[in-house]
């Protein structure tokens, strides 16, 4: 049976078809491939790398390929986090007047003192006359002025 000039792009057309395709992780992975690639001694490891990444696009387990990707993300969020940067979009701070309001709030409402057995600074309300304190860290009471 002959085969038509449509019937071929059909059938490259389905081929993508029921597969995961192509995500940010593969696309990372791809280019730390291509870096190891460069190299003489880490070509193979590359080259490796490569065949994961296809792999992954070719793959027609979709919830193991995006189960993977939401890790990925989970250590991309981690790693924004731990390096305090704004990186992927992942906001880890507050911006800067909001921590000036809160810290003036914080001198506003709570006075901070010091345990004299241990140096643990406590934080107090304002206000409230003289009180009795106890301190958290070693549970010594002492009398202080808020």
């Amino acid at each position: 049976m002959p085969y038509k000039a449509g019937d071929k792009y059909m059938n490259f057309k389905n081929f993508m078809n029921g597969r995961y395709g192509v995500d940010i992780l593969s696309k990372v992975i791809i280019l730390v491939a291509l870096m190891f690639c460069l190299f003489r001694y880490t070509r193979l490891l590359g080259l490796l790398f490569i065949g994961v990444a296809f792999y992954r696009i070719l793959s027609r387990d979709i919830f193991k390929r995006q189960q993977e990707k939401i890790r990925f993300d989970n250590f991309l969020k981690d790693m924004a986090f731990k390096f305090g940067s704004k990186a992927m979009g992942y906001k880890t701070q507050k911006p800067f007047n909001q921590r000036v309001n809160d810290w003036f709030s914080e001198k506003k409402n709570y006075k901070i003192v010091q345990c004299s057995r241990c140096n643990q600074k406590l934080r107090v309300p304002r206000g409230k006359g003289k009180i009795i304190i106890t301190c958290r860290k070693c549970g010594y009471e002492f009398k202080a002025k808020s």
